[in-house]
């Protein structure tokens, strides 16, 4: 009913309800916003969060209240150079289908399953991920030491007036005493296991796809199973503050029996800006009203964000990259651009006027691009890639001579860094720009091998 609302988010309470009630609600980086003056609940993973009607409104709450607060011992700054996270054209994972759960319920499957098909038509990319690091991190903060923190922060209260709390809440913060300084190492060391091992999903991956919930419950159904029903609810939440993840839960839909349903889009800390991005474009295709309100997402106009208060430097937007041979798809060296979280913008070729060259000696085969446009060259196919700024300059310190990194003029007249060729190698190299690319110059050299007649020596 209302623009804004305040919340808390340590296991899922700024996102959970958002989704149960047609509204987005944005977890951010944890320590982005001061917690000064919040009754902890655990205070090394509390996060002040955001119910919004829009994304855009999040976001201009976020550059409005955020910044460095030395109140707050778990407040931390912006980082000079935010990471850079591709929100046009971009890899989503989702887990494999026998590892989603929905609890029996039909159709939050079916509705989830529309979200993805959705996400992919707005240029996401869709990655099936293993899914088992992240619920084993979710356990953990329920089943682990992070129990007895949630003790720490009332243990005074608690102690003093154990009738003013709940007896569901007191029977699971009062199993915090049991923890012991050991179960909590231990409880350490197999979190930073599961870090390393959500690591490897994020290199296929911009942004993690999941159900904000799994299914929606009644208050009568949560009175009878109050803790495993919870439990349930905070299959897609629980880990995200124990890995140090960002995210938005955005509305997808209502379901047939006229609820809402949402979806949430994580990634890595302070990707705040392009998590939100998505999560915007997601929620304009979609439409609809906003919360519970009779207005329409459609009426409202976009807004920009403020500039940030903190001085912060935005993030570097990606470079646009050009490849031609060893790096294009199913080349030897497109490992070096699909490690570096590359993704595939499209497939392209020059624009008239460049001579391709298969060079001598090098090591995978690699061709040189050189551009020829006063004896009237050809139009040779690439692929443009998209990467951050980071991993571009860790790309261009990998990149042996005699090729180099320069300008590369598109068909359609754009131009993007690309691989070009010092002309000194070019002297015993083979033009091969009649072939047209890379690709057709090596089909044919496989050709010519399968039809080539066998040596023949004579006998003796």
């Amino acid at each position: 009913l209302v623009s804004f609302s305040l919340g808390t988010d340590t296991a899922g309470s700024g996102r959970v309800p958002a989704a149960f009630n047609n509204l987005v609600g944005w977890k951010p980086t944890r320590g982005l916003v001061s917690t000064d003056g919040v009754v902890p609940a655990c205070r090394s993973l509390d996060c002040i969060s955001f119910f919004t009607l829009t994304c855009e409104d999040s976001r201009t709450l976020i550059e409005l209240v955020s910044g460095y607060d030395a109140s707050d011992a778990y407040s931390r700054p912006r980082p000079a150079t935010l990471p850079a996270l591709p929100t046009e054209t971009f890899r989503f994972g989702v887990p494999a289908r026998h590892q989603l759960e929905f609890f029996g319920d039909t159709v939050a499957a079916e509705v989830f399953a529309q979200a993805v098909v959705r996400l992919e038509s707005l240029g996401g990319r869709a990655v099936e991920i293993d899914f088992t690091p992240f619920r084993e991190t979710a356990e953990l903060l329920y089943a682990g030491p992070w129990v007895a923190e949630r003790l720490a922060a009332i243990e005074p209260f608690y102690d003093q007036h154990p009738d003013a709390v709940h007896p569901v809440t007191a029977s699971i913060i009062g199993g915090g005493a049991r923890y012991s300084a050991l179960d909590t190492f231990r409880a350490f060391y197999r979190l930073e296991a599961l870090r390393q091992q959500t690591r490897e999903a994020w290199t296929a991956m911009d942004v993690l796809l999941l159900p904000t919930a799994g299914t929606i419950y009644t208050h009568e159904q949560v009175a009878r199973e109050p803790v495993q029903l919870n439990t349930n609810l905070g299959l897609y939440t629980n880990f995200v503050n124990l890995l140090d993840l960002c995210g938005v839960a955005v509305p997808a839909g209502f379901r047939p029996d006229g609820l809402p349903f949402g979806i949430t889009l994580l990634a890595p800390a302070f990707t705040d800006d392009a998590v939100c991005a998505i999560g915007a474009r997601f929620h304009r295709s979609l439409g609809g009203i906003l919360g519970g309100t009779t207005v329409t997402l459609d009426s409202i106009p976009r807004v920009s964000a403020p500039a940030s208060r903190s001085g912060a430097a935005s993030a570097p937007g990606p470079v646009h990259l050009a490849v031609v041979g060893a790096h294009l798809t199913g080349q030897p060296l497109n490992h070096q651009l699909t490690t570096r979280r590359a993704t595939l913008v499209k497939k392209s070729r020059t624009a008239s006027g460049y001579r391709l060259y298969a060079l001598r000696g090098t090591v995978p085969p690699k061709p040189g691009l050189v551009r020829s446009p006063s004896d009237n060259g050809g139009s040779i196919e690439l692929e443009v890639w998209s990467l951050d700024q980071a991993a571009f300059g860790s790309f261009v310190a990998e990149v042996p001579p005699p090729l180099a990194i320069g300008s590369v003029e598109l068909e359609d007249g754009s131009t993007v860094k690309g691989f070009v060729c010092e002309p000194f190698a070019l002297g015993n190299a083979e033009e091969i720009t009649r072939f047209g690319g890379w690709r057709a110059y090596l089909g044919n050299l496989s050709a010519s091998k399968a039809v080539a007649p066998p040596h023949v020596t004579s006998a003796r």
